[in-house]
């Protein structure tokens, strides 16, 4: 194969992002590469050679490799092996790589299978199994723990997954040769029932565009497995028709009578059962007796409250949720709170019932969360059952899949489908209780953790809720979890394309970023192009939209309620905007959306007086004469706080705030409650905390922020605003990443202590994060790669035992680890600084030695011997 690749005969084999021949050469031709890409392989991969491909055998490799405790923490290359518990013959293979095999194999593929994904063909054959499929793991190959993520690694890794694509006959036509009498016609894919797609020769290939794309497609369409045939077609035909249907169902206004049908439908249009989950949602709580068997369940909230939610696992992002934070405690039960994302919403511990579905913390996924049936364990279900039977609750949320099958074992209930504005939720319906179980996608771990539309899903199911149970109605906000999501997809667009991404249009904008404009009248195809073309920009207009967009304010001078701490409130803090808004397109931008939201009100309260005109009940006309009351009637406050939320707002967007009494009134006259959903937004203050929780994670740069060196406590000035500082002498650094969030200068840089990394300009880094670890070799040794390379033996510099392991995220989510180095001299002081600092010696020690650097700043006290290092300076001049 790799002769075929040399000759270019194989496609991809030579393209921009990665010339393989050229490579080869550099790395000494074929027979030297593929010597040393076999030395890479697994040895019980190895010998595997010349034996049947069965699954017998591949299941004999799983346990050698679990026996032998084989390694996984390192760069590889991995094989997922699907089986099927019906059938002991069946089985499909599927080849990977990876940089970092917790994050791809647990939170990447496990988490997408035990949600149900179709969106590959590999989700898409576990799902279509329908529980009775399941996925196990094999190491074909792994790199030094050592290794440098560079370029000659990446064609590595593309180049033996290739080779065990081919080997497994996982493939369908991509990885045959060109001009091969199978290359054009798929027929090929007859030779392999695998779930591979594209060829891996193109992986990290920016050009990877859509035509590439259909190409690869068209081999598993003609592929034996009439299961691989139909993921083409149920794929691209899924996702259109769920787009479209949602698309549709956005723009229509929703009162309580369209929640009344959705439910109906749901229910199969059996009034009776209707009538009576609907008289049971509205009657009032009633006081218990609750059982002593509750004293040892660990749960949050209140058992009296009408809405509960049964938590799994929190949703990671596996690109930015980095490094993984596995809880050390999972067999202890820990005290739960309220997560963010509820939080936010308005729920309280008055309001609701959580419980997690193992009486665990509520953490990111992990492996507690794969392969456990949980009610098989100890107490398990009398917990779950105990709980059900004591709570009050009328809805129950249940917060990914976990949580819906314990249900399904312990309740006797029936399944059903809930559509509400495009999307499906499955529903249970306990006929003993009159109470319903909806189910909806698990909760984010971080605000930026999961896509615009998951967020909206949980919405829609929140505002249900909200819409049966009275007493919830103005205490909840079901659409704080959809604003988060949106207005941080929008920031951090506009930052991406700030440091030279590719700029959003309206054919690539997000698809929940749709919906959220179409929930505001604003989602038409010709919508978002005139908000495009008379902006310049699709996320600069989108960034003016979010300053004219109604806001609800507080509608009472109380002190708001202390909120749990995360999202954090840091008031002070402002997203730097770079380039002011063009007050043309500004205005141009203000007047298209009042256009919109004015024609959306209208179409609103048309179709409520036809609503109340044909409603045959007097309640309901009751409900839509109140409703038709409060339609616009409410008078803005103008508390000092909603003052300092909107001024705090209008500066995220760029705009200069005025001060006058006259300009402040008018701009909290601005904020008009939304049509419909007006008492459901969320305020702008807890929008102001979710921001400031984005700029605290470093998603987005605060205002003010600049370059400046991290400090040594004590032997400096007090800590500069925005800038990291480390008590390195107090650091115990093994083992330990520290990230980074590289700023927006001339220059990307960071530094370590006083030790500059430089960053090119050109270089891709997702979201700008970046994770250093620092390594320090024994005294005595030499790292081989440290990081300041004109440190010196003569000199005995300790420098020569440090080095600065970087990793980082690409676009593609690809994970990136090099070691950092520096050539300039007066690096070799500053680091020979730092070693002696993380070995504890005192800066009167390291004044006395040669080839050293040391800041005081001009507001410390310093012993004597150190005030020369007042603003910086070296114990000995730099060579010339």
């Amino acid at each position: 194969m790799i002769s075929e690749i040399k000759q270019g005969l194989l496609p991809g084999s030579s393209s921009p992002h990665c010339n393989y021949p050229e490579i080869i050469d550099e790395h000494g031709g074929v027979e030297k590469v593929t010597e040393s890409l076999i030395h890479l392989i697994s040895p019980h991969i190895i010998q595997f050679q010349g034996h049947e491909v069965t699954r017998t055998a591949l299941n004999a490799i799983i346990c050698q490799q679990s026996d032998s405790n084989e390694p996984w923490n390192m760069p590889l290359g991995y094989a997922s092996i699907v089986c099927d518990d019906r059938d002991t013959s069946w089985w499909r293979l599927y080849i990977g790589q990876c940089s970092l095999s917790w994050r791809r194999i647990v939170c990447q593929h496990a988490q997408q299978i035990i949600k149900g994904s179709t969106a590959s063909l590999y989700y898409f054959n576990l799902w279509i199994g329908n529980g009775h499929r399941y996925a196990r793991f094999i190491k074909l190959w792994g790199f030094p723990k050592d290794t440098v993520t560079d370029g000659w690694y990446q064609a590595c890794s593309n180049l033996l997954e290739a080779l065990f694509c081919r080997a497994f006959r996982t493939h369908h036509g991509m990885l045959n040769r060109l001009g091969s009498k199978y290359q054009n016609d798929g027929k090929a894919s007859t030779l392999g029932w695998g779930l591979n797609i594209m060829s891996p020769l193109v992986q990290g290939n920016l050009a990877l565009n859509k035509e590439l794309r259909t190409k690869a497609n068209i081999g598993p369409s003609k592929a034996p497995d009439r299961q691989i045939q139909y993921w083409a077609v149920f794929n691209s035909r899924q996702k259109a028709a769920a787009e479209k249907k949602r698309r549709k169902e956005s723009i229509k206004a929703v009162f309580e009578k369209d929640f009344d049908i959705a439910l109906q439908i749901a229910l199969n249009n059996d009034e009776e059962a209707f009538n009576k989950i609907r008289e049971s949602l509205q009657l009032q709580q009633e006081t218990s007796n609750f059982s002593e068997d509750l004293a040892h369940i660990p749960f949050c909230g209140s058992l009296t409250s009408e809405v509960a939610a049964i938590l799994d696992y929190a949703a990671v992002s596996g690109a930015n949720d980095t490094p993984m934070r596995a809880s050390n405690n999972d067999d202890e039960q820990q005290m739960l709170t309220i997560p963010w994302s509820l939080d936010g919403c308005g729920f309280t511990e008055e309001n609701i019932l959580i419980w997690t579905y193992d009486f665990k913390s509520f953490t990111s996924i992990g492996l507690k969360h794969l392969g456990h049936d949980i009610l098989t364990y100890p107490d398990a279900r009398k917990f779950h059952e105990t709980l059900l039977a004591n709570s009050q609750a009328k809805i129950i949320f249940l917060c990914g899949p976990q949580s819906e099958k314990l249900i399904r074992a312990i309740v006797r209930s029936s399944r059903h489908t809930l559509s509400l504005r495009g999307f499906d939720y499955p529903l249970y319906r306990d006929p003993l209780r009159n109470r319903l179980f909806i189910c909806c996608p698990p909760l984010p771990a971080e605000i930026w953790s999961v896509s615009t539309r998951h967020s909206i899903k949980i919405s829609e199911a929140l505002r249900f809720a909200v819409n049966f149970i009275p007493s919830l109605k103005y205490d909840i906000r079901p659409f704080f979890c959809e604003n988060s999501s949106v207005i941080g997809y929008i920031l951090r667009q506009a930052r991406k394309e700030r440091l030279g991404g590719e700029p959003l249009t309206a054919d690539t904008v997000d698809e929940g970023v749709r919906l959220w404009l179409t929930r505001r009248n604003m989602g038409q195809a010709e919508d978002i192009q005139e908000i495009e073309k008379i902006a310049g920009s699709l996320t600069r207009g989108l960034l003016m939209v979010l300053k004219f967009l109604p806001r609800r304010p507080k509608s009472d001078g109380n002190e708001s309620k202390e909120r749990s701490p995360q999202p954090s409130m840091r008031a002070t803090e402002r997203v730097r905007v770079h380039e002011s808004f063009n007050v043309e397109q500004y205005q141009k931008i203000g007047d298209f959306v009042h256009k919109h939201l004015d024609e959306r009100k209208v179409d609103y309260r048309n179709r409520l007086s036809r609503l109340c005109a044909e409603s045959p009940r007097p309640q309901d006309k009751e409900r839509c004469s109140t409703s038709s009351d409060k339609g616009g009637t409410d008078a803005p406050s103008t508390d000092p706080e909603s003052i300092a939320a909107l001024k705090c707002f209008s500066q995220w967007q760029g705009q200069a705030f005025q001060t006058g009494a006259a300009e402040m009134k008018g701009l909290v006259e601005q904020c008009q409650a939304e049509a419909g959903d007006r008492d459901y937004e969320a305020p702008i203050d807890i929008l102001q905390g979710l921001t400031a929780r984005v700029i605290d994670e470093g998603f987005l740069d605060p205002v003010g922020v600049t370059a400046a060196h991290p400090v040594i406590a004590g032997a400096s000035d007090k800590k500069r605003q925005g800038v990291k500082s480390v008590v390195w002498k107090n650091e115990d650094v093994r083992n330990r990443e520290y990230s980074y969030k590289l700023k927006d200068q001339l220059k990307r840089h960071i530094y370590i202590y006083y030790c500059e990394i430089l960053f090119p300009a050109n270089m891709d880094i997702l979201d700008e994060m970046v994770f250093i670890k620092l390594e320090l070799c024994p005294a005595g040794e030499i790292h081989t790669s440290l990081y300041a390379t004109s440190s010196s033996e003569a000199h005995d510099d300790p420098a020569l035992r440090l080095a600065f392991r970087v990793r980082y995220s690409d676009t593609f989510s690809r994970e990136v680890v090099y070691y950092a180095t520096n050539p300039a001299t007066n690096m070799v002081f500053r680091a020979n600084t730092l070693v002696e600092v993380l070995e504890k010696k005192s800066l009167e020690d390291i004044s006395q030695f040669p080839r050293r650097f040391i800041h005081i700043g001009s507001q410390n006290n310093a012993h004597p011997l150190l005030e020369r290092f007042r603003r910086g300076g070296n114990t000995s001049p730099l060579p010339r």
